[in-house]
């Protein structure tokens, strides 16, 4: 198996603990009677979830951004650009995204990037607020790729 089938399975997998973690918040949302048999408050609970979904997001989109980059190299030989934005230029002159998908997929790296680098509560809860979104477009992205 060749290093790029074995990332995008990495990424397959990647995205589909993201939506459970995206599942879960949304049930610890919803339910509020069960948390108590391990956590002290629904907050901790929610907190605890977040985090786990954060983790998740963080590697989710580094390995879709790793894959993204070496597809477009496999299919394009002479890649050798490796910003976000460049790289998404691309697929929007391959007619694999807009450009308003290349711009919101932009944010989402640079999101993640911003997250790791300052741990922000404000940029985790922006996180929190759009994970829905940069997991649809991901997924879509990843479909017009054919992964």
């Amino acid at each position: 198996m060749d290093s790029l089938t074995q990332r995008k399975e990495l990424l397959l997998k990647a995205l589909a603990t993201l939506a459970k973690s995206i599942q879960l918040m949304d049930k610890a949302r919803e339910r509020t009677a069960f948390y108590s048999v391990i956590f002290d408050s629904k907050k901790d609970l929610e907190h605890t979830l977040h985090d786990s979904m954060l983790q998740s997001f963080k590697y989710t989109v580094y390995t879709f951004f790793d894959v993204i980059k070496n597809h477009l190299r496999e299919h394009d030989g002479k890649l050798v650009v490796r910003s976000p934005k460049r790289i998404f230029g691309r697929m929007v002159r391959a007619g694999l995204l807009d450009e308003k998908e290349a711009a919101r997929a932009c944010e989402m790296l640079a999101t993640c990037k911003l997250y790791l680098e300052t741990y922000s509560e404000e940029v985790a809860g922006h996180i929190g607020d759009n994970v829905k979104e940069y997991y649809t477009l991901m997924i879509m992205m990843v479909e017009r790729i054919k992964v």
